[in-house]
């Protein structure tokens, strides 16, 4: 199975260049507050829809704790996965695995390391130019849960921002919490030190007149 793949991977090598010669590599990133709400079916989803339209994508999964596009797209997880761009063993597009479904491929995410994984903020610059470099029409990026720093580098640079919930009072919570962190990290880099000081206290502050009551959206 893994040869067929590889041979589709291979045949579809020249019509993803093609299509990436034509226009600039889009950046979609899926994020949410809180884990389990559905980021990889949504993911993969889009993947898989982008491809029978026509053009040619790849997800890379960057979920550090669950990594599991692979089994939503019905493969087996692949020994070559993101650690080894992080280490500088491969780059990321050496990473870059086949799927059944033409003209969309992906990147096998952490599913191997047995103690805690996170990347900085110093390896999200590394990896933006990487992400744009990729033969491909759309870069989906399906990230894990919460507001990390390296999360909301990425959301920030994304062409397209996708912020998955549910209706659940702990998921609507988590996201705006996200919401909240993601304003203020793309305020942080534009505004001057006492200003972006100001503006977390006053937040602080109302957070603190707030707590009696209870969360509503």
């Amino acid at each position: 199975m893994e040869r067929d793949l590889h041979k589709a991977y291979l045949e579809s090598l020249e019509f993803q260049k093609t299509s990436s010669e034509n226009t600039d590599t889009k950046l979609w990133v899926v994020a949410s507050g809180k884990g389990g709400v559905g980021k990889t079916f949504v993911s993969s989803s889009l993947g898989i829809t982008l491809s029978k339209l026509g053009h040619s994508v790849v997800i890379v999964d960057l979920d550090l704790s669950g990594a599991n596009i692979h089994t939503s797209l019905g493969l087996p997880p692949s020994h070559m996965n993101v650690r080894h761009f992080f280490e500088g063993v491969k780059t990321l597009q050496e990473l870059v695995i086949p799927t059944p479904f033409p003209h969309l491929s992906y990147v096998q995410g952490f599913w191997d390391s047995w103690t805690p994984t996170d990347f900085s903020y110093a390896q999200v610059q590394n990896l933006l130019p990487e992400l744009k470099k990729l033969r491909a029409d759309y870069v989906i990026v399906d990230m894990g849960a919460g507001a990390l720093e390296a999360h909301l580098e990425l959301f920030k640079a994304a062409d397209e921002k996708f912020l998955i919930t549910t209706p659940e009072p702990t998921s609507i919570e988590k996201t705006y919490r996200f919401i909240e962190a993601f304003v203020c990290h793309s305020l942080r880099q534009s505004s001057t030190p006492d200003a972006y000081g100001n503006m977390i206290s006053t937040l602080r502050n109302h957070r603190q007149r707030t707590l009696e009551k209870p969360f509503f959206v």
